[in-house]
């Protein structure tokens, strides 16, 4: 499954943007940017969860009235699930090994609950924001 290229474009076009004001990125720089590195930017300042939210809002409300108890990690987690990043992509983006992300993904199966039977991104992809 491809990026969600909107939310890709969105945040790059909000970094051009906040670049430009602070004087900081020129209009190469942005068109050289690639998804690692606006995912990495947008964690390095804690901003990955807010820029998700303004774009599907409700989602972590959603996943926190299934399981409260989840973790900021977590609820990154389903995120970069919910715009259709692959194992392999989570894996790059957060430096862990991918086998990691399957033992994270399959913890937070157990935490929301979800069937053994279903597939954690069918149903993340199925919740209704």
């Amino acid at each position: 499954m491809a990026l969600n290229s909107k939310l890709i474009n969105d945040i790059l076009i909000s970094q051009y943007t906040t670049g430009r004001q602070n004087n900081y990125m020129s209009k190469e720089n942005y068109k050289s940017i690639t998804s690692i590195e606006i995912v990495e930017l947008l964690k390095s300042e804690g901003r990955f969860i807010h820029e998700f939210d303004k774009r599907y809002p409700g989602f972590t409300k959603k996943i926190i009235e299934i399981n409260p108890s989840i973790s900021k990690s977590e609820i990154t987690l389903a995120a970069m699930i919910r715009l259709g990043f692959s194992n392999k992509e989570i894996a790059k983006y957060t430096y862990v090994e991918e086998k990691t992300v399957h033992t994270k993904k399959y913890r937070l199966k157990k935490k929301l609950n979800i069937q053994s039977n279903l597939d954690i991104s069918q149903f993340i992809q199925s919740i209704n924001i």
